[in-house]
């Protein structure tokens, strides 16, 4: 068995952009996920949930803050942190992963979330949508802004969350609410909500008229978390594991293969609830001394399939099946 493995990463990018409201674009990301020999725990802690900021943190009094619902651009009622102390949170297990995340940084996690759908919370303040909305329109205090289909509201995908692993949502991960949007990216999660908008059109934010997938529907994907591409690890067994996911489409099989994708194997699946949660694998390899290679292939309820270790492009999410290559020594 292997010893703990912490990750932890932390980049900071500056670049500039052209988006209204957002000019300067400050992306902070931490990675810190702590797992054991065991495997991957079901539950990510709240302080070892990754954390995504776009546009850098905001700033705001948590008593000053409220959020504009509007019709067409007309406000028609505003919701404050007053409301979530009338309501009882329902418990929602959700597994949230970036976009951007890729075998060098996976950016994936999953946790207890304590909200309600939002359709509940529109009918509480009398918000009646009119039939012929297409998009919601959602801007963060710190600027960031993305649609969402009105779809998504009447299936009841769309959740409003002010708790996280029972206790009170990070300000972080957003506080004082947030949004949970049940089979898309965390593109089009909002934090630090400010203004909603009904509109009858497609909405577009900033990041998807740069090429980002407007959709933003979970691929299929999987990633291999233990051991770490160009690590040395001893034998002569050795542990394997990492994650699954592919949002509303329940992953039912994981393989491994040790040459290049000529065979396969099973892994055994130890966690695998089913949709919006990740599902968790392990192999343990009996090995012998030296370099190894190993790649992942992932497939789900409808039937698709991972891509190869680089996956077939980022801007609608990571697609692929990981590989790594490490050294085993005696």
């Amino acid at each position: 068995m292997s010893p703990e493995f912490t990750r932890r990463h932390w980049l900071k990018l500056i670049a500039a952009a052209t988006a209204t409201g957002c000019d300067t674009v400050v992306v902070n990301v931490e990675n810190k996920s702590t797992f054991t020999a065991d495997g991957i725990p079901p539950i990510t802690e709240t302080d070892e949930f990754y954390v995504y900021q776009c546009c850098g943190a905001p700033s705001f009094e948590a008593a000053d803050w409220s959020c504009a619902i509007r019709i067409r651009g007309t406000e028609v009622a505003t919701l404050t942190a007053d409301l979530f102390d009338t309501l009882t949170p329902v418990e929602l297990e959700h597994t949230l992963q970036c976009i951007g995340g890729n075998p060098r940084n996976p950016l994936i996690n999953n946790a207890v979330w304590g909200g309600v759908p939002f359709r509940e919370v529109l009918d509480l303040l009398g918000v009646d949508v009119p039939p012929e909305s297409i998009d919601i329109r959602f801007e963060g205090a710190d600027a960031y802004h993305t649609g969402v289909p009105v779809s998504d509201l009447v299936q009841e995908k769309l959740w409003i969350v002010w708790q996280l692993n029972g206790g009170p949502l990070p300000f972080e991960h957003g506080a004082p609410c947030r949004f949970l949007v049940q089979g898309r990216y965390g593109t089009k999660n909002v934090k630090w909500p400010v203004d909603i908008d009904f509109m009858d059109e497609n909405y577009l934010g900033f990041w998807e008229t740069t090429g980002w997938s407007d959709d933003a529907t979970y691929r299929q994907n999987g990633f291999i978390l233990q051991p770490t591409d160009g690590s040395l690890v001893f034998g002569p067994e050795v542990d394997i594991f990492g994650t699954a996911y592919a949002g509303e489409d329940p992953v039912t099989q994981v393989e491994i293969s040790f040459d290049d994708g000529q065979s396969w194997q099973n892994t055994e699946i130890y966690y695998n609830p089913g949709p919006n949660i990740w599902t968790l694998w392990r192999y343990r390899l009996a090995a012998d001394v030296g370099d190894v290679a190993v790649q992942i292939r992932v497939t789900t309820a409808s039937g698709l399939v991972s891509q190869g270790p680089d996956g077939t492009g980022q801007s609608a999410g990571y697609d692929g099946g990981m590989s790594v290559r490490f050294e085993v020594r005696s």
